[in-house]
């Protein structure tokens, strides 16, 4: 395999099967019945069943790049990260990295349970290749970041789950890793560990640091990863923008035959082929004026332009009801997709239910155009305002209203409905990026960021 310099992984045609024995005494059956069949020339017979865990992986990871592994329980992604670490061995292919590997694999992997806290630093620290004056000089630093107290100094066996996962990100980040792995244990922490690990992240990623990221946060996934791979049944079904590749993961988690659901993405996927790393592009058209000099600050003089759509959209596989005719109205009722700041609109979609349903609500969810979720609502969240009963045939108009009070950029928003059936909530419907909208740009605004918090400045010399 040809190693490229710009590349930290290269993974190539890796495969990773496991032997899987229906009963213990297989295994010694295995060990000896085919060795004295091949003493005597005779036809080996096999003992145990074949379980490929991986097929034929192959991509490539750049120095600096940020990628996403994402994927349904027991689709791979934990025996890939193996693979890539060394922990595991792989059944045939390559894998090649280049520099040092800092991973957060299983909870407490990598610790001997009855050393210290200070003990395991030292000993990890070693594991990864520096020296004790190394580790030595950034012990404080490891310390001070996992925010443990005095239970540094206790067996690591005495730990809960988010103490173990404080200590083992701590030694981790801290150690300068070329390469950064993490499967998903930072799900285990506290939501305030939580925004200290993913704010050293980013900084480690602005250093140039590798990271790859299992989570089966999809919101975690289009925030902090440049690129995404999304992995099913030890195949690997695409690689590209994050927001692209999320959204394929929700069609098959939301589908009730996964086998069909996969099929179309192959398809869809071999026919996009070479669109794979290009993030959505929005025609639109009649914008060489500028908009900002078009419209009065006082009035709300949104529009419509009809090239402003998405062919992105991802309708969740249902059969329960039908949503339709999505799109967004302003205050007067007419449909518009160029919106002014500081105004109320409604996204307005109608629903036919095929079957009979309990406890509906209604809702919807407006992200920016990279997927990061910045507002939505759903009447379903409260219990006195969901529809008790929808019969078979039943057809509703929906409006939600919301204030616009994003800055200037292009949006798009999700739609759905859900019910309880069998004390179980499910989605009835749902479509993702159902439509697009942009938003009117306004000269000299206080605002510097993605909302208008209405905020005003005062000051004075003291």
């Amino acid at each position: 395999m040809l190693y490229k310099d710009n590349f930290a992984v290269q993974v190539k045609d890796l495969n990773k099967d496991f032997a899987i024995y229906n009963v213990p005494s297989n295994r010694l059956k295995q060990m000896v019945i085919p060795k004295i069949q091949n003493l005597f020339r005779l036809k080996q017979k096999k003992y145990y069943k074949e379980f490929s865990a991986l097929n034929r992986i192959s991509f490539n990871v750049s120095k600096g790049e940020c990628v996403g592994i994402l994927g349904r329980n027991g689709a791979g992604k934990s025996t890939l990260l193996q693979i890539i670490c060394g922990t595991q061995t792989q059944s045939s292919g390559n894998v090649i990295k280049q520099g040092r590997i800092a991973a957060l694999l299983e909870l407490g992997s990598g610790f001997n349970p009855e050393y210290s806290g200070k003990e395991n630093i030292f000993l990890n620290g070693s594991i990864l290749g520096l020296t004790k004056e190394e580790i030595e000089h950034k012990y404080e630093d490891i310390v001070n970041f996992a925010n443990i107290g005095e239970f540094i100094d206790y067996p690591v066996k005495l730990y809960s789950s988010g103490m173990y996962v404080r200590l083992a990100f701590a030694i981790a980040i801290n150690i300068d890793p070329d390469i950064l792995i993490i499967d998903e244990a930072l799900a285990v922490g506290d939501e305030d560990f939580q925004r200290k690990c993913y704010s050293k992240i980013d900084q480690i990623k602005k250093k140039g640091t590798t990271i790859l990221f299992v989570s089966h946060s999809t919101q975690t996934i289009v925030e902090i990863c440049d690129k995404a791979i999304l992995i099913d049944s030890g195949k690997l079904l695409i690689e590209g923008d994050p927001n692209k590749v999320v959204k394929l993961y929700q069609k098959i988690l939301s589908a009730t035959n996964v086998k069909d659901v996969i099929k179309d993405i192959e398809r869809e996927i071999q026919n996009i082929h070479e669109e794979n790393d290009k993030q959505i592009t929005l025609e639109v058209k009649n914008t060489e004026n500028n908009l900002s000099q078009r419209f009065s600050s006082k009035q709300d003089e949104s529009w419509f332009d009809s090239s402003l759509n998405t062919s992105e959209s991802v309708k969740y596989e249902s059969t329960d009801a039908k949503i339709s005719n999505t799109h967004i109205e302003n205050f007067n009722g007419e449909e518009v997709n160029y919106l002014k700041k500081g105004f109320n609109y409604y996204i307005c979609y109608n629903v036919k239910f095929n079957k009979k349903a309990s406890n509906v609500g209604f809702g919807m969810l407006i992200k920016t155009y990279r997927g990061i979720e910045v507002g939505g609502a759903s009447s379903f969240q409260i219990e006195t305002d969901r529809l008790p009963i929808v019969n078979k045939g039943d057809q509703y108009k929906v409006k939600i209203k919301f204030n616009c009070s994003f800055r200037a950029g292009s949006f798009f928003y999700n739609v759905g409905i859900l019910s309880i059936e069998k004390e179980v909530e499910k989605y009835v419907a749902r479509i993702l990026d159902a439509g697009i909208f942009r938003i009117i740009e306004e000269k000299e605004l206080v605002a510097t960021s993605l909302l208008d918090l209405n905020v005003s400045v005062e000051f004075k010399k003291i």
